[in-house]
């Protein structure tokens, strides 16, 4: 088994956290929905008892994984596509009423043309839920391995953005914390591997850390959430 898959088992038994996270954006998603890099399914379990999803992966593996886990539904469907690339017409262009992509950006070498793609299947006035990791400071090791080509600011993401045809209704970091975590796990301690354990504990301190990005406004964060509406 690869880092990645590993990582990705790791993080679906995260359920403290993953539910946080989907809580930041689930009311933004409605109709008909497509999921980009859904890997094994962490974030779709809190979608596909609720709407209609659309799951796609590049990995063949983990294409087979959700159509496993999530098959009982009849509102549920999966197909390997490479959103970098030109578009097969295994999906229909104007689409979809909202795309979700967590966590999936920073591991596309041509992140533009994936942006722009992503506009090309959704309906007018669309919305696209984008998470991305964000402070290029925290780039390290532990990054690389994990398969990231990079990390991202508010400018950076938000310019490429406008590029591929989206505007920003809403643009908000998460998970200070994290931030602070990753910065001594892969900057100081210079690992190349998220540690088990760590992982364990921060999922049953969440609630803490919910609190405390609650009330404390510090501009940065573990990831960058961010709304946007097709304009083009």
């Amino acid at each position: 088994m690869d880092i990645g898959h590993f990582t990705l088992q790791l993080m679906d038994r995260m359920n403290n956290y993953n539910k946080w996270i989907i809580n930041k954006f689930i009311k933004y998603l409605s109709g008909s929905i497509l999921e980009i890099g859904c890997g094994i399914g962490s974030i779709t379990q809190y979608c596909v008892d609720k709407c209609d999803v659309t799951a796609v992966d590049i990995s063949s593996e983990y294409v087979n994984i959700v159509k496993e886990r999530f098959g009982y539904s009849k509102k549920f469907r999966a197909q390997i596509l490479d959103i970098e690339k030109e578009l097969d017409g295994s999906l229909k262009e104007d689409s979809f009423d909202t795309i979700v992509c967590s966590n999936v950006l920073e591991h596309i070498l041509d992140d533009v043309n994936a942006l722009k793609n992503m506009n090309k299947l959704l309906k007018k006035d669309g919305h696209l839920v984008l998470l991305v990791p964000f402070g290029n400071a925290l780039f390290s090791d532990l990054d690389k391995n994990l398969g990231h080509h990079r990390r991202y600011s508010k400018k950076d993401i938000k310019d490429k953005l406008l590029q591929a045809g989206f505007s920003i209704e809403k643009q908000f970091n998460i998970n200070i914390i994290g931030a602070m975590g990753w910065f001594v796990t892969g900057k100081i301690l210079k690992r190349k591997e998220l540690n088990k354990d760590l992982l364990i504990t921060f999922n049953f301190l969440t609630p803490l850390f919910i609190f405390i990005d609650t009330i404390v406004r510090i501009p940065f964060g573990l990831s960058i959430i961010n709304i946007c509406k097709k304009t083009k």
